[in-house]
């Protein structure tokens, strides 16, 4: 042939039928993975001729001048019969193979399915010219198509043995002349195929292999493999990541897939919301956030999926469902996950336990609403109780048994565990708070299914559970007592409260409120009367509502077997005193069963109002106690001063620092150093705390509490030099530390010159470079370098316990309030590691987090121990 002649595209009407029916490609870049695949089948198709030193390559280079992408590779190429039977032909198989080819010794290896390849070049492309010249051919071609019918063929001087696919992009396509954009695609659709892809000459940009093709030498290693390749694939943060390998024979054939899934730490909107995959067919991604191959239970979990055995849709972009292979994947799916839960359950409750809070609602929702999933995880799932969070497997042994049968004790009230988990401790019960989500109703529909258990619900005053009654000549000493405070909180108050007098532990409870049913609707309807929008389209009805839930009766007891209630039985009901008291009581168990909306806070405040206005009055009239008091407060501040120099457990570290913004991060960085393992010391800067009514008085008090000094002193401030030499020239042997900053001009006072300095490369760094940089001078091969840090911590009895170094623990994260009500608690670890449950629990925070803290603190004074020399 020696020049261009024009040849009409023909039709394969099999193929196109099937095109037509299972839809065209849905996104434009598809075309990249498209060329991609023909270049790989290809390359196999060369592979199997067994030529020595064959390597396969797949090369992309991209011309922004000619607005022209060329697909490259070196594989089998194709002649003038392979391009009028094959490429010429729409429908066919794209790669230069027929159709009864596939089945044959390539089939397992090919990822083309339809020559429907170069189709998707079209999306994009005002022209394609393709370059090819097949092995041991003594002829190269070029074929040219506009993205009509019609295509030109010609002759042309090609040494090379391959095929050049060049794609002429039209103007609205020019953003992907862009090696990142190009890469990002690469990655996205091709990143696991065997065949090396490069761009412009460098690369490769794809993996070339997926996690569960490499080998591993350790588990370790694998699982940190699947984790990185997870957290860079998908954007949200993994909570548990498992390898998935299915192997499923069913009537005689075999249905293969593997993968990673992984459970997102994502909130999902809703129980309609869905878990996803990205899904591979031999290597090549075919639907990116799939949602119908995962059980419909699965809606926390996310992955990818490579099968070979999925078969996908002409265009590629989509799975076919109705088939074997669709259906026995998806359920191996279902098992592998349920696996998981199963193993995490059993062998890191920590984790388990971390899923079961963090994605409450739809575990729980789902097993409400999902049969099979019921059945699967009933028994894993976790409830909160004041033993911990607890499956019911491990639950329901844990009650002595009532008739034969194994008693599941609940409420349904949440925030009323303070005062039930306390109760359930004095009986030595195990309870469940089921006041979240679907917690109740799943607890009844787990009692449907277990005849051997019974549910006994706490929120009764007569089940005789916690609550005894008084025998006849008890019920006269109180009877006073019920009669004058009824009458105080209905008449007075205007509340509507059924007051009775009960026996139960601890004894140190005075009064409880107790929820009924139909105080538990109520507080849910009161919640549904909180949102804005429905207040403010049906307000008056709304009101009037409201009104009756506040008349409705509440249940108040009150503890016969306590010391105030017994006093109070005895008292003058009819003074202010009493009357205030009986009013604090009813404050205190709303208090403690969070029960304070609107009206109730209102009583609340004037309650706590009267009772200030009490003690003031009573200030007044004894003045000389005011005055002995106030002496007596600077004497003991002076002596604790004093004995914190002289005997305090833990080490604190005085900062002296001007308090500018630019300072922030090396004082962050400071308190991230000493107040971490190994040292553990109190950091304390004079606006930390005021122990004095002026500037002066407040840093006298610091520098005489402290047993040691770090000064930044790199600007000479004059605060901080008149700090720094009030310390140095009074003889004082605590030891001064200096930070510099290597970038100031100033010179370095030499009154430092012996001292131990922490330089640093500038006060703009990020506090992870200044702690680098602060460490290295304090750390070397595991020991401590300078003397007087070594005698520092040969002096420390216990360590101090910091919110940065409950914000540094990996294992156990815990909010601002919580580390706050630790910290204001437990002053050092020491105390918090051999605090009992009993002091715990008043931390109003759960046992399960707080028992766990105790162990990550155990490892921080191993650590500290290390270096105590």
């Amino acid at each position: 042939m020696s020049e261009t002649r024009t040849i009409t595209m023909k039709t394969n009407f099999e193929g196109l039928i099937r095109l037509l029916a299972d839809g065209l490609y849905s996104t434009s870049d598809i075309f990249v993975r498209e060329l991609i695949q023909n270049g790989h089948d290809s390359i196999v198709r060369r592979e199997a001729l067994k030529e020595s030193f064959y390597q396969g390559e797949i090369s992309i280079t991209y011309d922004s001048s000619e607005k022209s992408i060329t697909f490259a590779d070196n594989g089998i190429g194709m002649d003038e019969s392979d391009i009028e039977n094959f490429l010429s032909v729409i429908g066919s198989t794209g790669t230069g193979i027929s159709k009864g080819e596939l089945e044959d010794m390539f089939s397992e290896e090919l990822i083309g399915q339809f020559g429907i390849g170069m189709l998707s070049s079209f999306l994009v492309a005002s022209k394609v010219c393709v370059q090819t010249h097949k092995v041991n051919s003594d002829t190269a071609y070029q074929w040219v198509n506009y993205g009509s019918t019609e295509c030109e063929l010609s002759l042309i001087d090609r040494k090379e043995v391959g095929t050049a696919v060049t794609v002429f992009v039209r103007p609205d396509f020019t953003y992907l002349l862009d090696r990142q954009k190009l890469e990002e695609i690469i990655r996205r659709y091709c990143d696991f195929i065997s065949v090396p892809v490069k761009i412009n000459g460098t690369g490769p940009v794809n993996a070339i292999f997926a996690p569960w093709d490499k080998e591993y030498q350790t588990a370790e290693q694998e699982m940190d493999t699947y984790s990185t390749f997870v957290n860079r694939r998908f954007p949200d943060m993994s909570m548990d990541v498992f390898p998935i390998n299915i192997n499923k024979q069913v009537e005689g054939k075999d249905y293969r897939a593997q993968g990673v899934l992984y459970i997102s730490n994502q909130h999902l909107a809703g129980l309609n919301s869905t878990g996803t995959l990205d899904i591979f067919v031999r290597k090549m991604l075919v639907k990116e956030g799939d949602t119908s191959l995962l059980p419909t239970w699965a809606k926390f979990v996310r992955g990818v999926v490579d099968s070979p055995d999925l078969s996908p849709t002409a265009g590629r972009d989509n799975i076919n469902q109705e088939n074997t292979a669709f259906k026995v994947i998806q359920a191996e799916l279902g098992v592998k996950i349920i696996e998981r839960l199963e193993y995490l359950a059993e062998n890191r409750l920590d984790k388990f336990s971390y899923i079961n809070q963090w994605h409450h609602d739809h575990l729980k929702g789902m097993a409400m609403v999902n049969e099979d999933f019921f059945s699967q995880v009933a028994d894993l799932l976790l409830f909160e109780t004041n033993q911990g969070d607890v499956s019911l497997q491990r639950y329901i042994p844990m009650n002595p048994l009532i008739e034969g049968r194994n008693p599941i004790y609940y409420f349904s009230h949440y925030d009323s565990a303070a005062q039930y988990y306390r109760m359930a401790n004095e009986k030595g019960l195990v309870v469940i708070n089921a006041g979240r989500n679907y917690d109740e109703e799943l607890l009844e529909k787990y009692g449907e299914h277990h005849p051997e258990v019974t549910l006994e619900k706490l929120n009764v005053l007569d089940k005789g559970i916690f609550f005894d009654e008084l025998s006849a000549e008890e019920r006269l000493q109180f009877r006073r007592l019920e009669e004058r405070m009824s009458y105080h909180l209905n008449h007075d108050l205007g509340l509507n409260i059924v007051l009775n007098t009960k026996l139960y532990a601890p004894k140190a409870v005075p009064a409880v409120i107790i929820e009924t049913e139909v105080s538990k609707t109520d507080r849910e309807l009161q919640d549904l009367l909180n949102t804005p929008s429905l207040r403010m389209n049906f307000g008056d009805a709304f009101r009037s509502i409201q009104e009756r839930i506040h008349n409705r009766p509440v249940q108040l007891a009150l503890n016969g077997r306590n010391t105030l209630i017994q006093l109070l039985s005895k008292a003058n009901l009819d003074s202010v005193v009493t009357s205030t008291v009986m009013t604090l009581l009813y404050n205190n168990a709303l208090i403690y069963s969070h029960r304070l909306d609107e009206r109730n806070m209102s009583i609340v405040h004037d309650n706590v109002a009267q009772i200030m206005t009490m003690l003031i009055e009573t200030q007044h009239e004894n003045l000389d106690l005011r005055d002995e008091l106030l002496k007596l407060r600077k004497d003991m501040q002076v002596k604790n001063a004093s004995n914190i120099v002289n005997g305090s457990k833990h080490i604190l570290m005085f900062m002296i620092t001007p308090f500018a913004d630019e300072y922030r991060s090396v004082e962050l960085a400071v308190r991230r150093v000493f107040e971490q393992a190994p040292f553990c010391f109190e950091v304390c800067l004079a606006r930390d705390k005021y122990n004095a009514d002026t500037l002066v008085e407040n840093v006298k008090s610091h520098i005489a509490a402290a047993q040691c000094f770090i000064a930044e002193i790199s600007d000479l401030n004059p605060n901080v030099m008149m700090e720094v030499g009030g310390i140095l020239m009074s003889g004082d042997k605590r030891p001064v530390f200096a930070l510099w900053d290597t970038h100031s001009t100033l010179r370095k006072p030499a009154d430092f010159g012996d001292r131990l300095t922490f330089s640093y490369s500038g006060r703009s760094s990020s506090p992870d470079e200044l702690v680098n940089e602060i460490t290295s001078h304090l750390i070397e091969g595991g020991r401590i370098k300078n003397a007087r840090i070594e005698e520092l911590i040969r002096r420390r009895k216990e360590l101090y316990l910091s919110h940065t170094l409950l914000s540094g623990l990996t294992e156990i994260h815990l909010n601002d309030s919580q580390r706050a009500s630790i910290c204001n608690k437990f002053k050092t670890v020491d105390s918090y590691v051999s605090a009992k449950e009993d002091v715990l629990s008043t931390l109003g925070v759960n046992m399960h987090i707080l028992l766990g803290l105790q162990d990550e603190l155990k490892k921080v004074m191993e650590e500290c121990r290390r270096y105590e020399g």
